[in-house]
């Protein structure tokens, strides 16, 4: 899993009562993965995004909260 750098600033937007997380890569959406699978009930975002390509999941820094897992299409 790859760690990317991006000059977006993070996207927050509200699906049903969940606030999901979305940044910018090479114009390209990423979605906080913990954020999404929080929506979708998974309680290890960690464990589910491990059956994902590599190229569908790579690590961020969100500031001080540290690295965090990111997902795209």
């Amino acid at each position: 899993m790859s760690k990317v750098k991006s000059t977006s600033a993070l996207i927050p937007f509200q699906f049903e009562d969940h606030e999901i997380r979305a940044l910018l890569i090479d114009d390209q959406p990423w979605f906080i993965a913990a954020d999404v699978c929080g929506a979708l009930d998974i309680s290890n975002a960690t464990q589910a995004i491990q059956r994902l390509d590599d190229d569908e999941r790579a690590m961020f820094n969100i500031g001080r909260q540290g690295d965090t897992n990111i997902i795209n299409d």
